[in-house]
């Protein structure tokens, strides 16, 4: 019988540290392993975020960029008042392309001097006369679009002034966008 009562002994003292390593070595080093298995889920939650942020960012940069050259071209396209006869020659130049002649180039007087539009950008109205064939003095309108500064047309009045000729007269009113100072 002490041999039997000798292999329950053993069989016990086997079962109980076996119970013993895993309760207090085992099963702690497994909860462990499951919390770093979660904080590395979380971490590569938060790195693939991050590097959409980055490429979002870079998309934003990239429009920020692309808005300031958009923001520069149209600053460019807008006239100082002081410079009015410079956009007068231009006019000149493009009726003589059109083969028109340049009879009148008249800023509205009131509104030159109103401090109407916004902070920075003041719309002028301008009446510009020029005396030609109708085919030309269209051409004359749409080439405006191809101008370095901003003119958009508002009304115009073409007359024959002579029944005998084939010569019209245009009166077309524009709107010019200059710096307010």
């Amino acid at each position: 019988m002490g041999a039997l009562k000798f292999f329950f002994i053993i069989v016990f003292l086997i079962l109980v540290i076996t119970a013993a390593w895993y309760f207090v070595l085992y099963r702690p080093i497994q909860m462990e392993e499951e919390k770093v298995k979660a904080q590395i889920e979380t971490i590569t939650e938060k790195l693939k975020d991050a590097q959409f942020a980055q490429r979002d960012l870079r998309a934003i940069d990239q429009r920020l960029a692309e808005s300031k050259t958009e923001l520069e071209e149209i600053k460019a396209h807008i006239v100082d008042r002081d410079n009015l006869a410079q956009v007068m020659e231009r006019l000149q130049q493009v009726s003589e392309k059109f083969d028109l002649e340049f009879e009148d180039f008249s800023p509205v007087l009131e509104s030159y001097f109103q401090a109407a539009g916004n902070n920075r950008i003041k719309p002028i109205p301008i009446v510009v006369t020029v005396k030609g064939r109708y085919l030309n003095i269209g051409k004359f309108i749409e080439y405006w679009q191809k101008l370095d500064f901003y003119l958009k047309e508002q009304e115009a009045i073409i007359e024959k002034l002579n029944p005998k000729s084939n010569e019209l007269t245009a009166n077309i009113t524009c709107i010019l966008y200059t710096w307010n100072k």
